[in-house]
């Protein structure tokens, strides 16, 4: 059995250094990538 860990990608509130705690928002095109990248 393979289990895997991964946190979210980059949001935009990372890139603005935004402390985001709980709330959802959306990754940005470069957290998309590493989603994108990690999927394959």
């Amino acid at each position: 059995m393979e289990i895997y860990v991964m946190r979210h990608g980059r949001t935009i509130w990372n890139e603005k250094h935004i402390c985001q705690g709980r709330s959802q928002n959306r990754l940005s095109k470069f957290g998309k990538s590493q989603v994108e990248e990690q999927a394959t």
